[in-house]
């Protein structure tokens, strides 16, 4: 049977030790007295206690399994999870070709860089690493903020729950093909979204711009002269109001209609029906009909004057605007900030 090498790329740097001068004589000469002892731990000690390294090398096995399979996004995460165990310059860069398949662009990118770091200059794996990255970076897409002219100074970009300030702006920041999400956040501003697509290979100079600015708190000026900042009319609460308004004005209608057919109804059993209570079946018909029109109507006339009543409720209980405090210095209000 031939034996075919593993490739160096697949293989987990795992530190070996060694003696670095013989062993001592008195440890060859007592290894038989301590035999039963090593026995002895090894029947007393647990078959699963597993040590980091043995559950760190069998994650990474795992994750090696998984990518013969295919299945990148499993591997990944156990190639993440032994790494966490136990670094290995060979789990690192399995995860790194690893999140290259998935598209993972930038973070295969970090970690290719981390690999060329650890390895030894005459290390086979650093052709590959070179080849890995020299190619990743033509695919690599990057983003240059640029701050507009009216942006503040202390302005903040969060990215995927990381931070950047403008310091960061004017700078090629690597990222991955697809859709992203910018969040612009400045003191005194409305946060802003900013969304965008990236393709391979892209470089895209992204504008930060914050939002206008937030309004002043309206005031209110007590009996006793005091002032006190008030909250601008509710939007949400007069949207409520327009929707009750819609639904009882709509119910009031059918109302309206629903007392027409109980009269048209009502003509008809007056006419098939003589004064002794004697009907046809036509006039039976019109008084049943009449008697569920008259129970629409009933719900209809609640459920109409009922929303009305909401709606002037939500209406005219919304906050009222105060005094704006451009209007204050008029009436003796001043204020430092």
């Amino acid at each position: 049977m031939e034996l075919r090498p593993q490739p160096l790329t697949l293989q987990r740097t795992v530190p070996t030790m060694y003696w670095k001068t013989q062993p001592p004589q008195r440890f060859r000469a007592s290894w038989l007295v301590h035999l039963p002892l090593f026995i002895a731990l090894l029947v007393v000690t647990p078959a699963g206690a597993n040590t980091p390294e043995s559950a760190a090398e069998a994650l990474f096995r795992s994750g090696r399994a998984a990518v013969e399979a295919g299945d990148y996004a499993a591997a990944c995460a156990r190639f993440r999870e032994s790494l966490r165990l136990e670094h290995a310059t060979g789990t690192l860069l399995n995860l790194a070709i690893c999140e290259e398949e998935l598209g993972q662009l930038s973070s295969a990118w970090q970690r290719y860089r981390k690999v060329l770091e650890e390895l030894a200059v005459k290390d086979e794996r650093r052709t590959l690493v070179e080849r890995k990255l020299s190619t990743l970076e033509l695919r690599l897409p990057f983003v240059i903020l640029r701050p507009s002219a009216d942006t503040p100074a202390a302005t903040r970009v969060y990215y995927r729950g990381t931070q950047l300030t403008m310091s960061a702006s004017g700078v090629p920041l690597p990222m991955d093909p697809g859709h992203h999400v910018l969040i612009v956040k400045a003191p005194g501003r409305r946060d802003k979204r900013i969304e965008y697509v990236l393709g391979e290979g892209q470089k895209r100079t992204i504008e930060v711009s914050a939002e206008s600015a937030q309004k002043p708190p309206r005031l209110r000026i007590s009996s006793e002269g005091r002032t006190r900042a008030v909250a601008e009319p509710s939007e949400a609460r007069r949207d409520a109001a327009y929707w009750f308004a819609a639904a009882g004005t709509a119910s009031l209608l059918a109302s309206l209609v629903s007392t027409l057919f109980i009269a048209e109804q009502s003509r008809i059993t007056d006419r098939e029906c003589n004064p002794a209570g004697a009907c046809t079946a036509k006039g039976i018909r019109a008084a049943d009909r009449g008697q569920r029109l008259e129970s629409l109507r009933t719900v209809s006339t609640a459920v109409g004057i009922t929303a009305l009543g909401a709606s002037a409720y939500l209406w005219f209980t919304a906050p009222a605007a105060g005094i704006d405090a451009t209007n204050a210095r008029s009436i003796g209000v001043a204020f430092r900030k």
